[in-house]
């Protein structure tokens, strides 16, 4: 090995072009080896782990003297991931000259994870104060959405008795109420994904990239095609990846409506999903969200959106979980009620369907608002809290590099004086 021939720096000055890069690949492959035998973090930039296994092998340093330091960045990313346990010791000694700079080494990753525990603990603080107003407007929001949906699918069930007008004039799509309530052959599926615009969430994101892409693939699988509205900056780049492996269709990205939550946002993606609804591009619409349950439990589901579903086909949310909630008896849902329409049905649907329609969006964005706020707060909360457990872990290890030093020290001068 060319390796083996390199003693001093003016070796390295005599190699050719192609010695350099025959030296080079040498290095990298003693540094996989090494990282896999003795433990070790390989950073992106193998610049001074290069060197420092070059100068290792040249002057025969024992291996147990070699360990590798991950370095602050890689510090701050493991407490983020919460891979606190998997980050190597620090670097030793491999000279007694250089004890020093080990302690000032030391006292600056045990300083810079205090910074780094700073920021997680007021991002916790920030989330645990903004999911209460999220949770409180979840929760004023969903009798609302309950009534409403229930009004829609009486209303509904009338239309299947009685006929109601098959074409109107109106400005925007979804005040086209006949055509929205049609029913026809599901050939093209559209998926609304609402994740978020911000990260250090955990796994709140991640969760509703996997649950999304499962719905697509479960379309794909029973021969319909798929057509996905993206709401939300985090999940774009996993969704467009995907569609290298599935065929599916990204229709539309929504990046700025989850920034101010409102039924006006909502009403943008509702027009966007009608219009395509009665231009007959999709025939089935599906929402992805996490529906918030409390600061610790969020669940991502699909709610199906259009072709509308009748009074029996109310999913938990809409009925069970919320009257459990709101402490109303399911049993009363049961009975179907004797309704008038004033002045006719087709008025009453004309304000009803485009109100249901945004009101459930609308709905869903304050779902996964709460519970992304709350997986934040979550997540800092662990970071905040393995920042500690690195701190305490490193200040341990400061101690014992400086008793080391006092101890050698005071061997000398014991040594020195027994000399004399």
């Amino acid at each position: 090995m060319l390796l083996e021939l390199i003693n001093s720096p003016s070796d390295v000055k005599k190699l050719s072009i192609a010695e350099l890069e025959q030296l080079a690949a040498e290095i990298r492959q003693f540094i996989i080896s090494s990282v896999g035998k003795n433990g070790g973090h390989l950073a992106s930039n193998l610049g001074t782990v290069e060197l420092t296994l070059a100068l290792h092998k040249a002057f025969d340093i024992p291996s147990d003297a070699l360990i590798f330091d991950v370095g602050h960045q890689a510090y701050t990313h493991k407490i983020l991931t919460g891979r606190k346990e998997k980050f190597s010791k620090l670097t030793q000694t491999l000279h007694k000259d250089n004890q020093m700079a080990n302690l000032r080494n030391i006292k600056d990753r045990i300083n810079s994870i205090k910074n780094t525990q700073k920021i997680t603990r007021a991002m916790k603080m920030v989330a645990a104060a903004k999911v209460k107003k999220a949770e409180v407007a979840v929760k004023a929001s969903r009798p609302f959405t309950l009534e409403l949906y229930k009004m829609f699918s009486w209303a509904y069930q009338e239309t299947l008795k009685n006929k109601c007008e098959n074409k109107i004039n109106a400005k925007d799509s979804i005040e086209n109420y006949p055509a929205l309530l049609e029913k026809r052959e599901v050939k093209s599926v559209a998926i609304a994904v609402v994740s978020s615009n911000k990260g250090l969430a955990g796994a709140y994101s991640a969760n509703v990239v996997r649950y999304s892409l499962n719905l697509i693939e479960k379309n794909l699988q029973e021969g319909k095609s798929v057509k996905v509205y993206l709401i939300g900056q985090k999940a774009v780049p996993a969704i467009r990846s995907a569609q290298k492996r599935l065929d599916f269709e990204i229709k539309q990205v929504y990046t700025t409506v989850l920034d101010g939550i409102d039924a006006s946002s909502a009403y943008v993606v509702a027009n966007a999903l009608a219009k395509d609804y009665i231009a007959k591009e999709i025939d089935e619409i599906h929402l992805v969200t996490t529906r918030y349950k409390n600061m610790m439990t969020c669940v991502t589901e699909s709610w199906q959106l259009l072709p509308a579903i009748v009074d029996n086909e109310i999913s938990d949310f809409r009925d069970e979980e919320l009257d459990k909630e709101l402490k109303v008896s399911h049993d009363v849902h049961k009975i179907e009620p004797l309704s008038e329409y004033m002045p006719d049905l087709n008025t009453v649907l004309g304000k009803v369907v485009p109100m249901y329609i945004t009101n459930v969006i609308y709905q869903a964005f304050l779902e996964a608002q709460a519970s992304e706020l709350s997986s934040r707060m979550t997540a800092m909360s662990a970071a905040t809290n393995n920042a500690q457990d690195m701190i305490s872990t490193l200040t341990i290890e400061y101690n014992k590099e400086r008793q080391a030093k006092i101890t050698q020290e005071l061997t000398e001068v014991i040594s020195g004086a027994n000399a004399l």
